[in-house]
């Protein structure tokens, strides 16, 4: 890591913000950037790439620390620092890169930070999926795709050209934690879309290059806004 590392504290709590900016001025070539104390305030920053690093609470206002990692389109390194232990097993899954307790120790926080170092490189973005379909392994290309439908215990990957699905074994939950980082967002319990083939969105859907309508649940509406504010203007059904 030749230039410094910008680092995000976002944690609704002035006293942590106070804590881990002590704690990474003992750290060589990573400094505090900026603060946000809700998760849109976080989710909104993030967006922006500036940052290699974010160290993030799990309880804030507005947007949950989990919920705004499901739904992250560009993903830096990311250390939970909470109060809570019961969430460890859901972050990691997550792929956060460590989990702190507060209060969260000088040494402890060093260890996170050595364990963290060798992930702020730049790392190959995926660009396709793998499916085991009647014994082959059909690979997808990421571009290809318009969205993706949850169906039960089973998931419908929906193309951008006039292709039939293709329906495949598996969850959308961990569909939606590979495709961190690609390009597509969750915007309800039953759909994860690729931010490029939405033409707008309106306050309760998004419609497709295809001219396809999909539903957008309330939970997900800030996320959506912040990651296409760009294309907000009124739906013609």
């Amino acid at each position: 890591m030749d230039q410094p590392i910008a680092c995000l504290i976002a944690d609704d709590e002035a006293p942590a913000h106070l804590v881990i900016e002590s704690h990474l001025t003992q750290v060589p070539g990573f400094y505090c950037a900026a603060h946000a104390y809700n998760g849109a305030g976080a989710l909104s920053m993030i967006g922006t790439g500036q940052f290699g690093l974010v160290f993030l609470d799990i309880q804030m206002p507005v947007i949950s620390g989990l919920e705004l990692l499901r739904n992250l389109t560009h993903r830096p390194a990311v250390i939970i620092t909470t109060a809570y232990e019961n969430f460890a097993f859901e972050s990691y899954q997550l792929d956060v890169a460590d989990y702190l307790l507060k209060p969260v120790s000088l040494p402890r926080f060093l260890k996170s930070i050595q364990k963290v170092r060798p992930l702020i490189q730049s790392a190959p973005v995926r660009t396709s999926l793998q499916f085991a379909v009647k014994g082959e392994t059909i690979t997808v290309l990421l571009a290809e795709l318009s969205h993706i439908e949850s169906m039960g215990n089973y998931i419908r990957l929906h193309y951008m050209a006039a292709r039939i699905p293709l329906t495949v074994y598996g969850s959308l939950r961990e569909i939606a934690r590979q495709l961190h980082g690609t390009g597509f967002i969750q915007i309800h319990k039953s759909f994860v879309v690729n931010t490029a083939a939405i033409s707008h969105t309106a306050e309760n859907s998004v419609q497709l290059l295809n001219t396809t309508i999909l539903p957008v649940g309330r939970r997900y509406k800030l996320l959506l806004e912040q990651n296409m504010p760009h294309k907000k203007r009124p739906l013609h059904c």
